[in-house]
């Protein structure tokens, strides 16, 4: 075989690119982390409750017990790893809503700071989860003729209605 027939079979190498703030999450010394830190427990997002450092025996590591929170769950868990253990904390970010409308399957109608149109987001709680209280108090309000201000926050790719705010309209 020729050279040349080589040539046509090979494909051009292909390479993604991404931005920069593509990663969605940093690493952080266990040892570093403290009270109201957001950590990366098993995969998912929490907000620490308590973290403590334990000091090891003669020989031993220092090692960090790190008690937190699911942020979009609720759900509790702890862990234990030695303190220059490099821990994976999300990219938290908060941002505001003027709620628009609530469909009666849940599905909400936002506006964001730049007047553009959200239909993505769900009322929580619609599955019975820990913020049923929260989705049934938004709900309550908006039927109520009350304008409302909605946080959604998002980490590692989930976004979710964590709190309100009755607008006051300042």
């Amino acid at each position: 075989m020729s050279a040349a027939a080589f040539d046509v079979d090979f494909d051009e190498e292909h390479f993604e690119c991404a931005d920069s703030g593509a990663a969605d999450t940093f690493p952080t010394a266990a040892g570093d982390l403290r009270r109201g830190d957001h950590v990366c427990i098993r995969g998912r997002a929490c907000r620490i409750l308590e973290s403590t450092n334990v000091k090891g025996g003669k020989h031993g590591h220092c090692k960090t017990c790190i008690e937190a929170e699911d942020v979009f769950t609720g759900r509790r868990v702890q862990f234990v790893a030695p303190a220059s253990y490099p821990m994976p904390c999300p990219f938290v970010k908060k941002q505001e809503f003027i709620l628009i409308d609530i469909a009666d399957d849940g599905a909400l109608s936002l506006l964001d700071d730049e007047n553009e149109e959200r239909n993505d987001l769900d009322l929580p709680g619609l599955d019975g989860g820990h913020d049923a209280e929260l989705g049934e108090a938004i709900r309550a309000h908006f039927e109520a003729g009350r304008s409302l201000i909605l946080v959604s926050q998002r980490a590692m790719g989930v976004e979710s209605i964590v709190a309100f705010k009755v607008d006051t309209g300042r």
